[in-house]
């Protein structure tokens, strides 16, 4: 709803020029409803269509939003005097320009104190004189200036009034004279102080800004040398040195033609300075040097203009997946957590103790800057996405607190889209089944643009700055910069030290650094992001058949065994009892050893957990480290298990018992009856967690204080209710 009349900005005036945008124009008169204005005729840029002069009816609410957006510029008011050409407005001057004048009004002001003082006269001659005691005293009279041009606020702090810049730069006192000599000091300074007096700070302004852009030479020369860098710049990048011989040389020659032809023509100038050459050279234009020396896609990653870029409204909305070689050398030892490693996984790390460098993929949060995942990966991986989306997938929480973090790494989450690049390591069938299982938006990167994942190659810029850098076994980008240095003989950190630090560096160094971009640290970020909206997040089941690995498993009477863990529920001793040792497709995901997916066949999908519930919610690595115990043996043990093997069978041999035979039921109702029987006692997690609560045998009993024996369950037994209260219960 449009703002009443009298509660409107007016924002323009009868008899005010303006702009928006292309189109100039001027307000007739303000009428109620906006204001009348006389558009010009103008021509767009684009199209070259020609619009003619024309009246039209500009709302108040129109104009407010041109001004919000910075289109509507005010060229000139009714009331305001116009200013000559030459008068310079002083919002347009520059810091420089700015900083000259205070020096200049310094010396000025600093004459005049002296003067007052009786230390020196009016003439031309005392201030020549006493130069160099003026600018003495000017160094002093300049820092009063530059602390009063701010104002105090509530806080007691000063605020420059000429922007960031000068606040970030504040003004020096610097005397720029062309002559050094102190009577040229002094007569500068006498004029300075007149032109104070009489203009006041605006003739104390310099005119340097039209100062510059003429060389001395023809346009004819300019031209000429033009032509000539025109012709010598490409891919081998020369030098301006090298410009600067080629165009004299080419001047040369040019002089030579000039002079032996049928008509002398006038020869040019061979004074020809680096300077010209260069100037020359960014004729050609900035964008146009840079394709021809280095390439057009090298130039466009370089020079391409940056508008809002990208934007998000939530966390997890865009995650950027990319690989990064780390410029440090290794020791892969087998040490620390890859001792738990299964001897074909140490094959594929390469733990061999030799120093290499590794390759990591990432992941990171575009809206929060958070890392979601952060791993080695082994060489011929070959599904390296899908090991990434789990990371992203699953709560870090056990590793921030296994590598010693003050703060846990539970950024983890369903991404909505996902950014990776068309290398080796993300394009397969079965990394963009996993994309269309999950729902996720596969926004693929062309090789050789990092731009257009500019978060993830920032985080790799920083990784390398921050914490690489602080290790020894660095590698460098080329063998110059390398220089005698050999990275594998320097080498010190260990694969798994490596993996730790960099877990501490990642949770507690860079999530809990400022970024500007967000004007907070990213774990900041993402607690403000997940609080009105918190991740989604998948089920057990989902990130089996997701992130899991597909095995054929015998069936047994045990059920399935995966990783020496039985899986057994009631559908699988029915289907054990009606199938016998039918081999069964599994999927197994090791973030929860705790269920597996079966099925048979085209079947669908069952949840079986584990038959020992004390694998319930636990991971891989967990079992493992069971698994690892298990396997180192006791030697005075084994010895004892062994020799009550040996007797037991020297005393098999004398005790043969012969087997009983009898016969079976044949009937369907007998079948069943049989199953229901073998399957009677059988105890798993499912059955305990579907269960009551388990109640002691005289959970019940109900104490009667008149009676010397307890009643138990005299509420749910109608004979009891039945009793008269004197009966004796004992007869």
């Amino acid at each position: 709803m449009a703002a009443p009349f009298g509660q409107r900005h007016h924002l323009l005036e009868a008899g005010c020029a303006f702009r928006v945008g292309p189109r100039h124009g001027s307000v007739v008169e303000t009428r109620p409803e906006g204001y009348l204005v006389a558009w010009e005729e103008w021509s767009d840029p684009e199209t070259g269509v020609v619009t003619a002069r024309a009246h039209q009816l500009l709302t108040y609410d129109r104009v407010e939003a041109d001004n919000r957006h910075g289109q509507l510029v005010v060229l000139s008011r009714p009331r305001v005097a116009e200013s000559s050409p030459d008068d310079i407005l002083r919002h347009w001057r520059t810091h420089e320009e700015v900083s000259r004048m205070l020096v200049r009004k310094s010396c000025a002001l600093a004459a005049e104190e002296l003067i007052a003082e009786d230390r020196m006269g009016h003439r031309r001659k005392e201030f020549e004189d006493n130069g160099e005691l003026i600018v003495a005293r000017a160094r002093s009279v300049h820092g009063r200036l530059v602390a009063s041009m701010g104002r105090p606020t509530r806080r007691g702090n000063t605020r420059t009034v000429y922007g960031a810049d000068a606040i970030r730069n504040p003004f020096q006192f610097k005397l720029e004279l062309k002559n050094d000599d102190p009577k040229t000091k002094g007569t500068s300074i006498y004029n300075w102080l007149r032109k104070l007096k009489e203009q006041g700070e605006d003739g104390l302004f310099d005119a340097y800004r039209r100062c510059g852009g003429k060389s001395g030479h023809t346009e004819e020369l300019a031209d000429f040398v033009t032509s000539v860098i025109d012709g010598l710049i490409d891919l081998e990048r020369p030098s301006i040195s090298s410009l600067h011989d080629s165009v004299l040389a080419a001047i040369q020659a040019e002089n030579a033609s000039r002079f032996s032809a049928e008509l002398p023509l006038p020869s040019l100038s061979n004074r020809v300075s680096k300077a010209f050459v260069k100037r020359q050279a960014d004729r050609l234009g900035r964008a146009a040097y840079a394709i021809r020396s280095n390439g057009f896609d090298k130039a466009y990653r370089d020079m391409h203009a940056l508008g809002v870029g990208i934007t998000t409204l939530r966390a997890l909305e865009r995650v950027e997946i990319d690989e990064y070689t780390i410029d440090l050398t290794l020791l892969l030892r087998l040490t620390g957590i890859f001792k738990l490693l299964a001897p074909h996984e140490v094959e594929a790390l390469r733990l061999d103790g030799k120093a290499r460098r590794v390759v990591i993929s990432a992941a990171i949060d575009v809206h929060t800057r958070c890392l979601l995942a952060l791993q080695i990966v082994p060489e011929g991986t070959p599904d390296t996405l899908r090991q990434t989306l789990e990371m992203i997938y699953t709560d870090k929480t056990s590793l921030s607190d296994a590598t010693g973090c003050r703060n846990d790494w539970l950024q983890h989450g369903a991404p909505e889209e996902v950014v990776l690049d068309r290398g080796s390591s993300y394009i397969s069938d079965d990394a963009y089944h996993v994309l269309a299982s999950l729902g996720i938006t596969n926004i693929g990167s062309p090789a050789g643009k990092p731009w257009l994942k500019a978060h993830i190659e920032r985080v790799f810029r920083t990784l390398h700055d921050l914490f690489l850098q602080r290790f020894s076994g660095r590698n460098f980008s080329n063998t110059v910069e390398r220089a005698e240095n050999d990275p594998a003989a320097r080498a010190t950190l260990t694969l798994d030290e490596f993996l730790g630090w960099i877990v501490r560096w990642t949770v507690d160094g860079y999530h809990n650094r400022r970024h500007d971009g967000l004007g907070m640290t990213p774990l900041q970020a993402w607690e403000e992001a997940t609080s009105y909206m918190p991740p989604r997040k998948l089920t057990s089941r989902e990130m089996r058949l997701a992130f899991g690995t597909r095995l054929n498993r015998k069936l047994g009477r045990h059920g399935l065994t995966v990783m020496h863990v039985n899986y057994q529920n009631d559908a699988l001793a029915q289907l054990w009892l009606a199938r016998g040792n039918e081999w069964l497709e599994i999927c197994f995901w090791g973030g929860d050893v705790g269920s597996i997916e079966v099925r048979a066949g085209n079947g669908e999908w069952m949840t079986v957990s584990a038959a020992d519930e004390r694998w319930i919610g636990k991971d891989e690595f967990e079992l493992r480290a069971w698994l690892e115990k298990r396997r180192t043996k006791d030697p005075e043990a084994e010895e004892a298990r062994l020799t009550v093997i040996h007797e037991l069978d020297e005393r098999s041999k004398a005790l043969k018992v012969a087997k009983g035979l009898f016969a079976r039921p044949r009937t369907a109702n007998g079948v069943e009856l049989t199953e229901a029987h073998f399957a009677r006692h059988m105890d798993t997690s499912e059955r305990r967690y579907t269960a009551e609560p388990y109640r002691d045998l005289l959970a019940d009993e109900v104490l009667d204080e008149s009676h010397p024996v307890g009643v138990a369950g005299a509420a749910s037994n109608p004979s009891f209710a039945d009793m008269p209260d004197d009966a004796d219960l004992l007869e």
